[in-house]
């Protein structure tokens, strides 16, 4: 159950942090006269935002591995001793 709220609570804040590059970036896109490739990126790194891009895109994942795992917990628990019996 810990790894549960643990992975969700690091999917929220991957989630938060994601949003808070992009509004600002999507406001800066206004702004373009041109486009490059690719679109979004180049408001991202213009910004400077890369590492906290970077960073959300890091804690979704860890967190929906960590969350999973804390799902299936028991399951991979009782595959391994089956494993190790047989």
């Amino acid at each position: 159950m810990k790894k549960v709220v643990f992975g969700g609570i690091l999917i929220l804040s991957g989630v938060m942090l994601l949003g808070i590059v992009y509004i600002p970036s999507s406001i800066y896109c206004k702004s373009l006269s041109s486009w490059t490739n690719p679109k979004g990126m180049y408001a991202i790194q213009e910004l400077g935002m890369t590492f906290p891009y970077r960073l959300s895109i890091i804690l979704l994942i860890v967190g929906i591995v960590i969350g999973f795992l804390g799902c299936f917990e028991d399951s991979i628990r009782k595959l391994k001793s089956s494993y190790n019996k047989g």
